[in-house]
């Protein structure tokens, strides 16, 4: 049924959904949460039928009986080619204080060690302000083009790749911070 602008499950919907077990998330009246919600339901859409990037949106990992999980920022997970993202989104509408609380959250997360930022404008973050001990921190403006070279993202094989390119002038390196000079 349609609620103003937006479209939802009704009665029987809601029967349905529970007699052939689909999960789902009941009306939210929350009008700051709405734009959160069509924006995890745009991007698991967007990765709904990739073979290489698997969604799990935000609202299915947190325990709803903590408030100190319900509190954070992440809007999911994406499994990219095997390797999970803890996934934040910064739209226009976030303030300063927001932007602050993503990267106090990404400091605090000790489970998720890649990290991905999709940013609408990215000339809003200082870069530096997400430079942490974490395996990958990647900040990406949130355009179809991007998303789209996510798919891509691990399937590329570095060290071949190295080898080919450079023949016999690549050496492993002797340093703890390169892997190759």
């Amino acid at each position: 049924r349609r609620t103003k602008l937006n479209l939802v499950l009704g009665e029987l919907g809601i029967e349905y959904a529970k007699l052939l077990n689909f999960d789902y998330s009941p009306l939210n009246r929350n009008k700051k949460y709405l734009p959160r919600l069509l924006y995890i339901s745009n991007l698991g859409a967007f990765f709904y039928n990739c073979n290489t990037v698997k969604f799990t949106p935000s609202f299915s990992m947190k325990d709803k009986e903590m408030f100190t999980i319900t509190a954070r920022k992440f809007i999911g997970v994406l499994d990219i080619n095997g390797i999970d993202y803890l996934t934040y989104h910064i739209s226009e509408e976030h303030d300063n204080r927001y932007i602050t609380s993503v990267i106090y959250d990404i400091q605090k997360e000790r489970k998720y060690k890649n990290i991905i930022v999709l940013v609408n404008d990215i000339q809003r973050l200082n870069i530096n302000d997400f430079a942490f001990g974490n395996n990958q921190v990647l900040i990406i403006e949130d355009t179809e083009e991007n998303r789209e070279r996510l798919k891509c993202l691990n399937s590329i094989n570095w060290s071949e790749l190295i080898k080919e390119q450079y023949k016999n002038k690549v050496y492993l390196s002797e340093y703890n911070f390169c892997d190759y000079t």
